[in-house]
């Protein structure tokens, strides 16, 4: 039986989720795009203004350091990140940012199981294949025994422990920018 006879059967209730890429689209889809996409350099002009309002309007960070961006021009200006220097902290900035109405959380706290987050990858940790041949892992052209855990990378989960990330959108204006940056500016001298 090779993996193409044991293709995923998605009704079947028995198969198990894996992690994959899911990028089928529908011709429906496609129109969409096209049309989305001609309003593309406007999004992202508006987008890469506000965060350059919200950048400016934040005082010299006591407890945290904003997100390296390689490129800060070609931010396309959709997220906003600082990471906090201990966990301890991030929680305080999120309860503190809360209180002034601006509901913000680390990636990884353990609460959600954020699909971003590798250590929630149970189907890859654990080499649950989608079928139960075990495909990839007991493929028989794999000869490879790598070995996962969720824990693996715990320099990478103390950052996103500590990140706080907010998504910028364009039905926003310059005046949530400047409240935004206000909250910040006042949590982060308060904790």
């Amino acid at each position: 039986m090779t993996m193409w006879d044991t293709r995923l059967n998605v009704t079947d209730p028995s198969v198990r989720p894996f992690s994959r890429g899911g990028y089928r689209a529908s011709e429906i889809t496609a129109a969409i795009a096209r049309v989305q996409l001609s309003k593309l350099d406007s999004i992202v002009n508006k987008t890469r203004g506000l965060k350059k309002i919200l950048l400016s309007g934040l005082n010299k960070p006591i407890n945290y350091t904003l997100q390296h961006v390689d490129d800060p021009e070609g931010d396309a200006g959709l997220s906003f990140s600082m990471i906090m220097k201990t966990e301890g902290l991030a929680e305080k900035m999120s309860a503190g940012l809360n209180d002034e109405g601006l509901r913000i959380g680390s990636v990884y706290n353990g609460g959600f199981p954020d699909r971003h987050v590798y250590s929630n990858w149970t189907s890859i940790i654990y080499k649950i294949g989608p079928t139960r041949a075990g495909y990839p892992w007991k493929d028989p052209s794999y000869k490879g025994n790598v070995e996962y855990a969720p824990d693996m990378c715990p320099n990478t989960l103390s950052i996103l422990a500590r990140a706080l990330r907010l998504t910028l959108n364009i039905n926003m204006c310059e005046a949530n920018m400047e409240e935004i940056a206000n909250a910040i500016n006042i949590v982060d001298a308060r904790i």
